[in-house]
C-alpha cells in the first residue's frame, strides 16, 4: 500500500551489537533496541511498554524506537522457527549431540522458541560477545 512515505538517509549510523542502533536522521538523534539499552539511553518507555504486557505471549521481541529522547514506537515480532527445524534437532540428537540454544533475545521468547523444536537448554540475554565465549568453551571441550 502507498502511503506516499519518502524514505530518507541518516546522517550518521552506528550499530550497537547486542542493544540496537543508534542514527541521526534530519537532525534528530534516532534509537531503535531493547528495552533495557534505550532505558539506560534516557528514553521513557513506561506507556508504551505496559500496552505492550498486553500482546499475546508467544515468541515476542520488542523493539523500541526513541526520537530525541522520547519513545515513538513498539514494535513486535514473532519468532518463527522453520518448519522443519524440530526434525534436525531430532536428528542430533540421535547422533549424540545435545542441542543447545544461545540467544540474545529474552528468556521468555527464547524458551517459547526453543520449546517449538525441542531444545531443552537455553541461554538467553547473550550478547555476541557471551555467545563467542560459549561456542569457544564448547570447541575447547571438544578437542580435549
Amino acid at each position: 500500500m502507498d502511503r506516499n512515505v519518502s524514505p530518507v538517509e541518516a546522517d550518521e549510523f552506528n550499530n550497537i551489537p547486542g542493544h540496537g542502533i543508534i542514527a541521526r536522521v534530519d537532525g534528530c538523534e534516532v534509537l531503535v533496541g531493547n528495552r533495557a539499552w534505550l532505558e539506560q539511553s534516557g528514553v521513557d518507555d513506561n506507556a508504551f511498554v505496559q500496552r505492550a504486557l498486553t500482546w499475546p505471549n508467544k515468541a515476542r521481541l520488542r523493539f523500541i524506537l526513541g526520537v530525541d529522547g522520547k519513545m515513538s514506537a513498539l514494535f513486535g515480532i514473532a519468532d518463527q522457527p522453520r518448519a522443519n527445524a524440530g526434525k534436525a534437532i531430532e536428528r542430533l540428537r540421535r547422533l549424540g549431540i545435545k542441542p543447545m540454544m544461545v540467544t540474545g533475545d529474552t528468556e521468555q521468547t527464547a524458551r517459547y522458541v526453543a520449546g517449538q523444536v525441542g531444545i531443552d537448554a537455553v541461554i538467553a540475554h547473550a550478547k555476541p560477545e557471551r555467545k563467542l565465549e560459549i561456542v569457544t568453551s564448547y570447541k575447547l571441550r571438544a578437542i580435549k
